[in-house]
């Protein structure tokens, strides 16, 4: 039962392919032919004229094989249409074996289209051959390499773009996926971090994202998170704005965590010498631009890795890209010292995954960090004792900046600045950290998770900073 039913189409099946075998043991071609009765329908009914039609194959075939019967009625039928088919031909040579088994696979009910070319809708049609593994699927896919058309920053006319950003930008604006209003958008901020990437890795490929998104169970969070790792950025909310950041090295931190704003005794350091699991490469799953298959790329130092870390990747269609990508995250295991992790207040909130952090070691008790009391000149008044000696102070600037200077002693909760900081101290608001000059200590920190803990406060997990992270970032562009 189908509306406007214009062709019926039969698919015929040879599961042991069409031939026969002589009494001399050769193969021979072997003929096979069948009937088909068809009438229109009613709301169930019978109506009208029964047709009939035949059709005949003659083939020397060893392989399982299809055709197909195409009719074409003599008008719309509106309701349905009910059909037999049965087999005519019979052995009527002397054959020592014949091969002409037929089944019936499938019959459809065909309607045209009421357009092939639409504004918004590409149709297309393939034709499958009907061997046992084609018949095995039981869900067909259909896959083709097409270039889309996005509105040029979400308004602006159709144009055809790989661009990471502007594939970010229509998602959180389509209602079906982010539903985001043209001002919770941060267009050009987006914009900005995509043209750094370009400009930092010398080729607008880069910031290419190649990927079909076909999974309704996906979140925005998570489709945002997919799209803005393939062009090395992290997707972010601030305020009520999506925002994009490229991870590149980072020269400064942008926070500053010490005793004043973590919770006490939350902290807990691990150091480690050896990488995480035995793991001796990357194993990074990517989409070939050559044939699109899936294809692997392995990082590593060492001769034949056997312990590879595999990462499964979406969006990425370039070479380059994806060797970036894989020796980005080996070395990120390789040069990974210490993890970090404590509950940090409210300024966390300002943080996104892969920020530069500065974070002193409470769980040492020669520590020295605390608050800036008092501010006179080059010399500040600090709030826990200091002992003689020459320091770099880092120091938490109000623009959300770090500034490290060097310092002397003074007296025992004094310091003397070597110059003065990049914009003016506010005194028991700057929060602070000594480092005794020619100290190894580790506190340059890259955020890897942040989890939300109380209502104002956010339990991070960080990793030792290293500028090896990015060591071959120009090696394939």
């Amino acid at each position: 039962e189908q509306q406007d039913i214009q062709r019926l189409i039969f698919n015929l099946y040879f599961p042991k392919g069409l031939f026969s075998v002589r009494t001399d043991g050769k193969n021979a071609a072997q003929d096979a032919s069948y009937y088909i009765e068809y009438q229109q329908l009613s709301n169930g009914n019978p109506v009208g004229t029964i047709y009939d039609t035949s059709g005949y194959l003659l083939e020397q075939e060893q392989a399982a094989f299809g055709r197909s019967k195409i009719i074409d009625l003599p008008s719309v039928w509106p309701g349905g249409a009910r059909f037999r088919i049965r087999k005519t031909s019979f052995n009527q040579y002397q054959r020592i074996a014949v091969y002409d088994e037929m089944k019936v696979k499938s019959v459809y009910a065909c309607a045209f289209a009421p357009a092939v070319i639409g504004n918004d809708v590409t149709f297309a049609r393939s034709r499958t051959v009907a061997t046992d593994g084609a018949l095995a699927v039981k869900e067909r896919r259909f896959n083709m390499l097409v270039q889309r058309r996005l509105p040029l920053n979400g308004t602006g006319a159709l144009v055809a773009t790989n661009s990471g950003a502007q594939a970010l930008i229509y998602l959180a604006l389509d209602n079906k996926n982010g539903r985001r209003r043209l001002d919770e958008v941060d267009i050009s901020q987006i914009i900005a971090e995509e043209n750094a990437v370009k400009a930092y890795f010398g080729n607008p490929k880069a910031a290419d994202f190649s990927f079909t998104l076909d999974d309704n169970n996906l979140s925005f969070e998570e489709i945002a998170g997919i799209v803005a790792s393939s062009i090395f950025c992290e997707a972010y909310r601030f305020g009520n704005k999506l925002r994009m950041r490229f991870e590149q090295p980072q020269q400064n931190a942008v926070v500053l965590f010490n005793n004043a704003n973590k919770a006490p005794l939350s902290e807990k350091r691990t150091r480690s010498i050896v990488i995480e699991n035995g793991y001796d490469g990357i194993e990074l799953e990517y989409t070939s631009p050559d044939d699109d298959t899936r294809i692997n790329y392995v990082a590593s130092d060492v001769p034949n890795p056997n312990n590879l870390l595999n990462i499964k990747t979406s969006g990425i269609r370039d070479h380059d890209q994806a060797k970036t990508r894989a020796w980005r995250e080996w070395n990120k295991l390789r040069y990974r010292r210490v993890t970090c992790e404590f509950e940090a207040l409210e300024e966390s909130e300002l943080l996104t995954r892969n920020d530069r952090i500065l974070v002193a070691d409470n769980t040492r008790i020669d520590t020295k960090d605390g608050i800036v009391e008092v501010v006179d000149g080059l010399t500040l008044t600090l709030s826990h004792e200091v002992e003689e000696g020459s320091y770099t102070i880092s120091l938490q600037l109000s623009n959300g900046s770090i500034d490290n200077i060097p310092c002397t002693y003074v007296d025992e909760y004094s310091v003397l600045l070597s110059r003065a900081p990049t914009i003016t101290l506010i005194p028991d608001f700057t929060t602070y950290q000594l480092i005794k000059s020619g100290s190894d200590t580790v506190n340059a920190f890259l955020v890897t998770e942040i989890r939300p803990q109380g209502k104002m406060t956010n339990m991070l997990t960080c990793v030792n900073y290293d500028s090896r992270y990015y060591q071959k970032d120009k090696d394939f562009f």
